[in-house]
């Protein structure tokens, strides 16, 4: 529902989503328009950037004594990526 002064006064609720998993609006006739989702970047792509940024300053701020401290930053915690996505369910 729409609703005046939800997020403070004067900031007013406009729109909101209608998920529809299951053709309910088809089913009792209901014509909504459908927009396109906004996707944003995965976690994993995210965290990756992330690192990636904090590589480059490391680079850029720290002088010659500290390179091992930035190189010990590049190796990977946990391995390659995509072996942190896997759930496995028993």
């Amino acid at each position: 529902r729409l609703c005046p002064d939800l997020f403070e006064p004067g900031k007013d609720k406009k729109f909101f989503y209608v998920f529809d998993y299951c053709q309910n609006l088809e089913y009792f006739s209901q014509n909504i328009p459908a927009t396109e989702g906004a996707l944003g970047a995965s976690l994993g792509k995210r965290l990756f950037n992330a690192r990636l940024e904090l590589i480059g300053e490391l680079d850029k701020a720290l002088a010659e004594s500290h390179r091992a401290a930035a190189r010990e930053q590049r190796a990977p915690p946990h391995g390659p990526p995509d072996s942190a996505d896997e759930v496995r369910v028993q």
